[in-house]
């Protein structure tokens, strides 16, 4: 994975350079924020992605009431607040399926044993722009080029809507590859990146 530098700044957080306290953005939890809540930078997460395309991130609190045990891969996760600064991998716990957030990045792959009380009210990255592989689809079974829509209910969901038919939510994201075994690389649109 190609990296961005990143300081803790001369006097103090940087809002120049995000703070990534753990070896990666897949694995930093913090208890107490390190960075401006809502920091957001861009770096390349996968080197097979197309044209080396940059991922928007942003530093959030994931907090859930439900406690979803996190899944694999990066999620799906929902605005909870006006601030736009609290996510929860739980549908109804968003302001609605309109507020998809985008992604978050922790998961039990990049941090073995992850537990939901381990990642509920932690600080930590999401997706919010720009390229995502092996992100998390649910019950979601896009084909390449279909549009991921917010979901109306459950854990770490999203919706599909198939190429070429009427969009009936707002979309958040398309489907670079078919969807397999639940992930599908995604193109997540700039309009959630808030």
């Amino acid at each position: 994975m190609a990296t961005v530098p990143y300081t803790s700044g001369f006097y103090g957080l940087s809002k120049d350079f995000p703070y990534v306290s753990a070896p990666s953005v897949f694995q930093q939890l913090d208890t107490i924020a390190q960075n401006d809540i809502g920091t957001r930078f861009a770096q390349v997460l996968s080197l097979n992605a197309p044209g080396k395309e940059q991922t928007i991130l942003r530093y959030v609190q994931y907090v859930s009431i439900a406690t979803p045990a996190p899944v694999a891969f990066p999620a799906p996760v929902y605005w909870t607040d006006l601030t736009f600064s609290k996510v929860s991998g739980v549908t109804t716990e968003g302001m609605g399926l309109s507020f998809l957030a985008g992604w978050l990045l922790p998961n039990t792959t990049t941090i073995a044993g992850l537990t939901a009380a381990q990642l509920n009210n932690q600080f930590c990255w999401i997706a919010v722009g720009g390229y995502v592989a092996g992100a998390f689809m649910g019950t979601a079974t896009p084909a390449k080029g279909d549009t991921i829509v917010g979901a109306a209910a459950g854990n770490w969901a999203v919706g599909s809507i198939a190429a070429g038919t009427a969009i009936t939510s707002k979309p958040c994201a398309f489907a670079v590859t078919a969807e397999a075994g639940t992930i599908a690389d995604i193109i997540i649109t700039s309009g959630y990146t808030i």
